[in-house]
């Protein structure tokens, strides 16, 4: 029997597309108004960071949705279906949230339980785990302002999103290159974003996708040499 070429290419693909999105948990604040910082205005909030949270939430109208979802993904307005809250985790397609009144703190609209955003801004509080590899590009496209932190491997809290990102609209942005200092290994993330005065609103970032851990394909690796020489040796039996 001739034996048939077999290609390990489809397989080793398989095995780098194996590395799933873990799931992330957030939390959404509205009605922040500008006390988390802001710029000069109440629809000009600036993104808190880790150290100003704390005040950010306290400050806010309060939680008005919690969710969790496979992936971050999230945008509505300007083309995209739909001007709520509720819409714009909705876009993602596989998050589940529930959504709260909040009472009009500040003096602002108040959300509504229907998934309603306010006039005064939304800070997304997003945590999750990951394994990173050393240089590699991290995806962080938003608007209005985003801050990443993460831990892991002897680092605490550690920001390493691009600088300036946490006070400007930076939409469609490119990947980054981790900081040197982040080393091959697993994190844990956190993920500060702002959306302020309601419609567009985009954030979108793969920092939740693991990359294959380079132990985890030479074992692979190994095992489908494995297979491929057993089969060989059948058809040349054969």
């Amino acid at each position: 029997m001739r034996l048939t070429r077999l290609s390990l290419a489809p397989l080793l693909a398989a095995s780098i597309s194996a590395a799933h999105a873990s799931s992330v948990s957030g939390t959404a604040y509205c009605g922040i108004q500008y006390n988390s910082g802001g710029q000069g205005s109440s629809y000009a909030i600036q993104t808190p960071t880790l150290a100003t949270l704390a005040n950010a939430e306290s400050t806010s109208e309060g939680v008005c949705a919690t969710f969790s979802s496979g992936s971050i993904n999230y945008r509505t307005g300007y083309g995209n279906p739909g001007t709520s809250l509720s819409s714009f985790l909705a876009y993602s397609g596989n998050t589940s949230a529930s959504f709260f009144a909040t009472g009009a703190a500040n003096g602002a609209p108040a959300a509504t339980a229907t998934g309603s955003q306010n006039s005064d801004g939304t800070l997304f509080v997003i945590t999750g785990s990951t394994f990173l590899t050393q240089g590699q590009l991290v995806t962080l496209s938003h608007d209005d302002g985003a801050n990443l932190y993460i831990s892991g491997n002897g680092l605490t809290n550690d920001l390493i999103s691009p600088t300036g990102s946490g006070t400007q609209t930076i939409a469609d942005q490119g990947p980054f290159v981790l900081p040197s200092n982040v080393m091959t290994g697993a994190y844990t993330f956190e993920l500060l974003y702002n959306s302020n005065y309601e419609q567009p609103a985009e954030l979108d970032s793969n920092i939740n996708v693991p990359t294959p851990e380079p132990s985890s394909l030479a074992l692979f690796g190994t095992g489908v040499l494995g297979v491929y020489g057993a089969v060989r040796r059948r058809f040349a039996r054969g």
